[in-house]
């Protein structure tokens, strides 16, 4: 896990998904604590150390069809910023949850958590997602998808018998 230090200090350290570790360092995934990896960014490759290795439960197809991806490399958030050179400029959080976690409670703490770090930024929100929430969403798109195919198949059709 992070320490205050590497939050604080931005500090160049990472975690890692167990299938990454087992892919860059062999069958134990341990051996990658205290190693390097190179993180490629727009700004040029950036040395990182392993600190700790997740392990990932291999549900998460919607998340990845959503874009996040389940072998996410995590980073502390100063060094993210320092990386991209924002400099306070994020605004949006997306945090995942599990079924039997309160999305209101842990959208609270989150955005407590991040208060210090935004205090000079009014416009940043935290957003919690669920599995429920991202289906609920997933089924508004598809009733635009039907709405927008109606038009186009009402409009076809009045071209062709009028």
């Amino acid at each position: 896990m992070f320490s205050a230090s590497d939050f604080e200090e931005g500090k160049y350290t990472c975690l890692i998904p167990t299938y990454t570790a087992t892919r860059l360092f062999g069958k134990n995934y341990k051996d990658a604590i205290g190693k390097e990896i190179t993180a490629e960014t727009s700004y040029g490759d950036v040395p990182l150390t392993v600190i700790g290795v997740y392990k990932t439960n291999g549900r998460n197809g919607m998340m990845m069809q959503m874009g996040t991806s389940i072998h996410a490399t995590y980073i502390p958030l100063k060094t993210a910023m320092a990386l991209d050179h924002s400099s306070g400029q994020y605004s949006f959080f997306q945090v995942s949850v599990k079924e039997d976690i309160n999305p209101d409670s842990l959208k609270a703490k989150v955005k407590s958590f991040l208060e210090p770090y935004f205090r000079n930024n009014a416009h940043y929100s935290v957003a919690v997602v669920t599995y429920e929430s991202l289906l609920n969403m997933f089924y508004k798109l598809l009733g635009m998808i039907t709405l927008a195919i109606s038009i186009i198949v009402k409009v076809g059709l009045v071209a062709v018998i009028g």
